[in-house]
């Protein structure tokens, strides 16, 4: 299957799990932030999807490159036109940003997985807007700035902030971490697969090889192992079995 048709899926499942919200938030419009890679991709095709509900408005990070589905999805959308307004954002030029309307909801969608470093200070200035009109953003895959590996990179701020995250087939590493709590907001898993996607407050917990061994009971001498419990380990998924 296609890298396309995975984030054409992909947007499509988001889509779905975000009716039920957007019935009760009824928006009367929606600003969707893409950025030049794949999870820019994702927001175009979802933008799409959303201008059935809401006028819609693509606030675009300028780039010199991006990603090949990316543009697959932006000449897609061209289609969808007026009816779907494109802001193409410039950080040099932060003043168009008091321009923009505001919005009943924001869908970031900058970076996602793909994050390798900090993002730098003129992201905060876009940040900033955003928050100041004190309405919902719903993270696509991660919220903008939060590494994907907390090895790559700390917890550095500008972060967006998202009152909901869509996590796209499963949680990111860094998403276990207390210190990923105060961006994420509530979290929903968008498996890629069939499964059911679920609805988590605490997405894991963190065991140290000490955890375990703490409860690992005492074996005397000659026992049989038939004698000393039983041990029951649940985990792995559809295609994600090797892990167990």
């Amino acid at each position: 299957i296609s890298s396309l048709s995975l984030m054409e899926r992909a947007a499509f499942r988001i889509y779905k799990a975000m009716l039920p919200k957007l019935r009760r938030l009824a928006p009367l419009r929606i600003s969707v932030l893409v950025g030049p890679g794949n999870n820019g991709g994702d927001g175009l095709a979802l933008a799409r999807y959303l201008s059935a509900h809401a006028p819609i408005q693509v606030l675009r990070w300028h780039s010199s490159s991006y990603s090949p589905d990316h543009l697959q999805q932006w000449s897609a959308l061209q289609a969808l036109r007026p009816r779907i307004s494109v802001f193409d954002y410039r950080p040099e030029a932060e003043h168009e940003l008091k321009e923009l309307p505001s919005c009943g909801l924001w869908i970031d969608a900058l970076f996602g997985h793909g994050l390798t470093r900090p993002l730098g200070p003129e992201y905060k200035t876009l940040f900033d807007r955003i928050l100041s009109q004190n309405a919902p953003v719903w993270a696509i895959d991660l919220p903008s700035g939060l590494p994907a590996d907390p090895l790559l990179f700390p917890y550095t701020e500008p972060i967006l902030k998202a009152s909901h995250t869509f996590s796209i087939d499963r949680p990111a590493f860094s998403m276990l971490f207390p210190e990923a709590a105060p961006f994420l907001g509530t979290c929903q898993q968008i498996p890629l697969s069939d499964l059911k996607p679920g609805t988590a407050s605490n997405l894991g917990c963190w065991l140290e090889s000490e955890d375990i061994r703490k409860r690992i009971p005492q074996r005397q001498s000659f026992v049989h192992k038939g004698n000393q419990g039983w041990l029951l380990a649940l985990g792995g998924g559809s295609g994600g079995e090797g892990a167990l």
